[in-house]
């Protein structure tokens, strides 16, 4: 299942995506993606749609935890799970593909519903 806007608008322009995906509904997990065109960059529209979104999911998808996976070179997508208060999940690291069709060694981070 995939949660999933396809296109996040920031004043009538297309800004970038934001989704949940890979859902666990076993133990009610899911991660948040999410993309944001540069011009659109460090104007915390991405930590201020996260945040909503995390609230949708632990409210009205009765989610247990979120987790947020960046690359380990994208320094500003890495401060996002921070700002939020999301936790670096004991360095475990993955390969994520990104949005230009590279892969990526992976930083997971983890937000826990209390």
């Amino acid at each position: 299942m995939s949660e999933t806007i396809d296109r996040a608008l920031y004043q009538n322009n297309i800004a970038g995506t934001l989704s949940f995906n890979h859902f666990d509904k076993a133990n009610h997990n899911a991660k948040i993606g999410y993309w944001l065109a540069p011009c659109y960059q460090g104007q915390g529209l991405i930590t201020t749609a996260c945040q909503k979104f995390i609230e949708y999911g632990f409210n009205a998808l009765n989610l247990k935890c979120v987790e947020i996976h960046c690359a380990i070179n994208n320094i500003k997508s890495q401060n996002i799970p921070i700002r939020l208060g999301f936790t670096k999940t004991d360095d475990r690291q993955e390969e994520i593909k990104l949005a230009d069709n590279q892969y990526a060694d992976a930083i997971i981070y983890s937000l826990v519903k209390h």
